[in-house]
Parts: structure tokens; sequence; C-alpha cells
């Protein structure tokens, strides 16, 4: 429900009116995510282009923009936002000056909202997030079995550089298990 939460009323809205397969396609569309600066978008950036130029990146509100949870983001949304009320003061001096300005203060102050919901929500995910040094023997490491095979294999004496020297090894394990 956190995740494109827009993206998943669509979908729950096609459902309802028994169009399974535009929900389906809805889905396979924006199924993929990616990476931005900051943050990720569910449409190819890379090779068609932002619709919105890109809006998301300064805070503006985008139907496609999501936060990953990737390592860094809870800091980038928090220098992003400093840099907005930055930019709010000074719009707010020439709106003073300029009232032809109010306009641009506006969609500014709305990117502020945006923005402070990106780093609330940035700093709770980090704060959800446990880190497992990926040498570590710590059951929760996704690379522990793998730890654990190469630390038997340096018990033989021998860790494997080619195919061959795998199939050595698993030999000498199973003779050495079949001996003792």
């Amino acid at each position: 429900d956190k995740f494109l939460p827009e993206l998943k009323r669509a979908h729950d809205k096609l459902v309802q009116q028994n169009l399974a397969d535009k929900a389906k396609s809805l889905l396979q569309r924006h199924a993929k995510l990616h990476p931005l600066g900051f943050g990720a978008c569910t449409r190819d950036v890379a090779r068609w282009g932002c619709p919105h130029a890109l809006k998301c990146q300064s805070g503006l509100p985008c139907g496609y923009f999501t936060l990953t949870g990737r390592l860094g983001e809870a800091e980038e949304a928090s220098r992003r936002l400093s840099n907005k009320r930055k930019e709010i003061i000074q719009l707010r001096k020439l709106t003073i000056v300029n009232p032809g300005f109010m306009l641009a203060l506006k969609e500014q102050e709305e990117a502020l909202i945006v923005l402070e919901a990106l780093e609330a929500d940035a700093i709770k995910v980090q704060g959800e997030k446990k880190l497992v040094s990926l040498f570590s023997d710590d059951l929760n490491n996704p690379l522990y079995k793998v730890i654990e095979r190469i630390n038997k294999q340096m018990l033989i004496g021998k860790t494997p550089k080619t195919l061959a020297d795998l199939f050595f090894i698993e030999q000498k394990r199973i003779e050495r298990n079949n001996n003792g």
C-alpha cells in the first residue's frame, strides 16, 4: 500500500470495473523501476524521456516517482529539502518586489510539502533496515551460504578458480565424508 499508492489505486479501480486485462497491462507497464539521481521512475526515462521534465527531482509531485530505499536516499532528501527552503525564502523576497513570482512561490511551497513527506518516508525506511556485512557469518547475510562453502573449501586448503577446481574440491569433500 505504501509503494506507488497511485498505481495501486488505479489497478484496484480497473479490477473493480472487471477490466482485469487493462489492470494487468497497467502493472506490466509500470513494473520496472528506473533509477534516478533521487528515487526512481516507473517510466523508462533514459529511453523515452520524461513528459514532466523530471519535475520529481525538484520535489514536485509525479505519479511515476517513488523512493527506493537505497542507501543515501534519506540524506539526499534532506539535502534537497534544505535547498528548497532556501529557494522559497528567495522567492518570497522576489514576490514582495514583483507579485508576478506568486505562482512560482506557490508551486515551490507545494514542492516543499512533497519533499518533507519524502524525507520523512526515507528516514523511516532507512531506520527499519538492518545493514549486514557481505563478508560476515551472520545468518541474515544473503551471501551466508556462499561464504560458508568458501570457508569449508579453505579447510581443504584450496579455493576454486575454475570449474575443474570446483569439481576437485567437491570430489575431495565426498571422499572425506565417505572415509570419515
